[in-house]
């Protein structure tokens, strides 16, 4: 839609592949004011479970569009910019989450915490999927609490890094679930959230080393602390056996999950080749395993199924 200024509502692109059939189709949704705060969002994940689409709804602030026909929607005027819109959210302390039904993006059951801020970890234009599905029946939702490192107060979070849950079963948000991840963690926040396939409820959580609120761009962030987190006690507990925090030059933002392990490639800063880490969520424990010689570093690690 297009209103009398010209501006066009904001939206997102489904891109549908079947591989069956070999075909690609498209969906385009319109996310301006998708939760009736006058903001439009963006997604972070798709989790698939019971034939149910569940993803993290990032809050980008408010369009030209936005700002025009849902002006009793803004908060505070002086965030409007030259160009006529609203960078970032005014509402840092609240999370949505969309559950849509199968293929069907067009009406989506929106679901709302104040326990935790939006759900995602952002690195400078990348949104990293923080919702994961244990084998528990229930969806977890982490957030990073990225708002914390928000220029303007007003669009500060003053919510901790956490987890909360839906039940996919009544596809509601268990009201007595909320664990705050950033105080059991002596103040840092959280990174990534990884549930370990293979196990019930265990999580792979990345850190920063930095107790005050920065970007994962900062230099004193150190993103690289590890800890394993057990859902149904609510337990943390940090990871040893990996290098000395102080020698780690970078962990990765894509891991490995297979029968109850996590592989996390890690780069030190002593000039010795990168080498994954085998991690053991019920132990706590990393253990050395490959070494890429041939490398400075390793992105990602995944592994190839051999088929005959």
């Amino acid at each position: 839609e297009q209103d009398n200024a010209g501006n066009y509502q904001y939206g997102i692109v489904f891109t549908i592949l079947d591989s069956d059939a070999q075909t690609k189709s498209e969906k385009v949704i319109v996310t301006e004011n998708m939760t009736g705060n006058g903001e439009y969002y963006t997604v972070s994940g798709l989790v698939e479970i019971g034939g149910k689409i569940y993803s993290g709804l990032c809050p980008v602030g408010m369009s030209a569009y936005g700002v025009i026909n849902y002006a009793d929607k803004i908060l505070d005027p002086t965030l409007i910019s030259t160009s006529g819109t609203l960078s970032a959210t005014q509402h840092p302390d609240e999370a949505y989450i969309a559950i849509f039904d199968g293929m069907d993006f067009d009406n989506p059951k929106i679901l709302r915490d104040d326990r935790i801020s939006y759900p995602t970890a952002r690195r400078q234009s990348q949104y990293y999927n923080t919702l994961a599905a244990a084998n528990d029946g229930y969806v977890y939702v982490f957030s990073a609490s990225d708002a914390k490192t928000a220029t303007n107060v007003s669009q500060q979070t003053q919510l901790n890094s956490g987890v909360i849950r839906i039940n996919t079963a009544t596809e509601e948000i268990d009201p007595e679930y909320h664990v705050d991840i950033e105080t059991k963690a002596g103040g840092r926040r959280l990174v990534r959230a990884w549930h370990i396939n293979g196990t019930k409820d265990y999580f792979l959580l990345r850190l920063y080393d930095s107790t005050t609120p920065v970007s994962f761009t900062n230099e004193n962030a150190r993103p690289n602390r590890l800890a394993i987190f057990k859902a149904s006690d609510k337990s943390f507990t940090w990871v040893t056996g990996q290098p000395d925090i102080n020698n780690i030059g970078s962990t990765s933002l894509f891991p490995y999950f297979e029968d109850g392990k996590a592989y996390m490639p890690i780069v030190t800063l002593d000039n010795q080749s990168p080498a994954i880490y085998v991690i053991d969520p019920v132990t706590a424990t990393a253990k050395k395993g490959l070494t890429v010689t041939s490398a400075s570093e390793i992105t990602a690690v995944s592994k190839l199924e051999i088929t005959q």
